[in-house]
């Protein structure tokens, strides 16, 4: 079965990294997992090998076909939507084994096409930070417990979905327990990056605020049939807990930093008057210098002119 350049498919063939990855996941027997994009079913087959109930999400019509077929004896703990991650509901209900074999059909847009999400704010179900930007910053905060009683999230996530899909997540962060996603390397930096660095963004602050994230190890375009023209990444992120709404301008604010990333903070946002004493920040520092509780304190602490 060939790769569709449409769907932006990258097979992963090497064994030694689905081992690797198994073992960084951890599947335990009884969790509830949701696989994205599937494919061929590498990774399919070792977490139904491993005892968890598995729903997996995979457009490709080829490949949902060859996944019933493959998995066909696994009903029992085995089911397949066949739909796009970006438009189904999430999580997705779990099809039953009498409906065409574990088969749902989700698709609400023709494949290839419809890919944005209709809701660009990731903190449309009371996500961010508490009010006025008090919480402990990311990486003083643990990541919520049991995972056991909430879905899991794993894929090797083609590179054409991987940012909005993460942004996608954002809307659901206390949906699920955790997740572990192949990703491009440099989606994957930006991911991962600390404040200071050349990769902290935009996505960098978004994602954060709301989960941890941390990079396991880095995979060779070798590793993919066909291979990408980029290396990629696994990476783990764990949703902080206590996530309240962040302040009315924090997506605003943060537009405008990044923006203009280069410039001195009170020069990026001369749309906005600052209180920069009550934020606790520098109007001279540089917009990849705030940590994701900084930009909480900073909108928390400006108007519009």
């Amino acid at each position: 079965m060939k790769a569709k350049k449409r769907f932006g498919q990258h097979f992963l063939t090497d064994a030694k990294t689905v081992a690797a990855i198994i073992k960084e996941s951890s599947p335990q027997q009884g969790d509830s997992f949701l696989e994205v994009g599937p494919g061929r079913g590498a990774l399919t087959e070792h977490l139904i090998k491993s005892g968890v109930q598995l729903t997996a999400v995979e457009i490709d019509r080829d490949c949902a076909a060859l996944l019933r077929d493959k998995f066909a004896k696994h009903a029992e703990n085995f089911s397949l939507v066949e739909g796009d991650m970006l438009k189904i509901d999430f999580p997705p209900p779990r099809p039953s084994p009498a409906s065409g074999r574990g088969r749902t059909n989700l698709n609400t847009s023709p494949p290839g096409r419809g890919r944005q999400i209709s809701n660009p704010s990731p903190f449309g179900r009371g996500a961010g930070v508490r009010a006025g930007g008090k919480t402990k910053s990311p990486a003083q905060q643990q990541p919520v417990g049991e995972k056991e009683k909430k879905i899991r999230l794993i894929g090797n996530l083609p590179y054409n979905i991987s940012t909005p899909l993460l942004l996608r997540l954002c809307h659901h962060h206390g949906d699920f327990a955790d997740a572990h996603f192949m990703l491009q390397k440099e989606v994957a930096m930006r991911l991962c990056a600390a404040p200071g660095d050349s990769d902290y963004g935009r996505l960098t602050v978004t994602v954060r605020m709301l989960f941890a994230a941390e990079m396991l190890f880095a995979v060779s375009p070798r590793c993919f049939t066909p291979p990408p023209k980029v290396e990629s990444a696994f990476v783990r992120m764990t949703p902080l807990p206590d996530i309240t709404a962040p302040p009315p301008l924090f997506e605003k604010v943060l537009a405008a930093a990044f923006q203009s990333r280069r410039k001195l903070l009170r020069n990026a946002l001369r749309a906005f008057e600052v209180d920069w004493r009550g934020a606790g920040v520098s109007g001279d520092a540089r917009p990849q210098e705030l940590s994701p509780a900084d930009y909480a304190a900073l909108s928390a602490n400006a108007i519009e002119k």
